[in-house]
C-alpha cells in the first residue's frame, strides 16, 4: 500500500498500521502525526457533541475539581488515563462533573440509582450474615 500523506510504501501487516481515515491509507507516522495534530479538534467535536460543551468548559471544570475525580480523588494518571470523563445525567444531560473511569463505570453500573447506591453503602457498611 502507498501511504497517501508520505508517499511512502508500506506493508501494514508487518511494520506499519493501515488506518482509514477519509478513504486514505496511513504509515504509523503519518497517522500519529495527524492525530497529534487533530486532538485538539477531535476533543472539541466530541465534547460538543456529546455533552453540549467547549474544551474550555471542560477544562474550568477540571481546574474547579483540582485535576481530579469529583468522587474519589484520583488523578487520571493514577487510574492509567489522559483525561477524566465528563459524567452527564442520562435523563436531563446536564454535566454533573468529570470522573475517572472506574468511578463513571460504577455510577453506570448502579445505573445512577441512589436508592440502590445507598443499599451499597449500607451492605459494605454491614454485610448480611454479619
Amino acid at each position: 500500500m502507498i501511504c497517501q500523506g508520505c508517499g511512502i510504501e508500506f506493508d501494514s501487516i508487518r511494520s506499519q498500521i493501515e488506518r482509514r481515515s477519509g478513504g486514505k491509507f496511513h504509515s504509523r507516522d503519518c497517522w500519529r502525526a495527524y492525530r497529534a495534530a487533530n486532538k485538539q479538534t477531535r476533543l472539541a467535536k466530541l465534547l460538543r457533541a456529546e455533552h453540549g460543551m467547549t474544551v474550555a468548559e471542560y477544562e474550568a471544570l477540571l481546574t474547579r475539581q483540582g485535576g481530579v475525580c469529583s468522587i474519589c480523588g484520583r488523578a487520571p494518571a493514577e487510574v492509567g488515563r489522559k483525561r477524566l470523563v465528563v459524567d452527564h445525567d442520562h435523563v436531563t444531560g446536564r454535566v454533573r462533573g468529570l470522573l475517572c473511569d472506574p468511578c463513571n463505570l460504577g455510577l453506570g453500573a448502579f445505573a445512577d440509582d441512589t436508592g440502590r447506591l445507598v443499599s451499597a453503602v449500607r451492605y459494605l457498611g454491614h454485610p448480611p450474615g454479619c
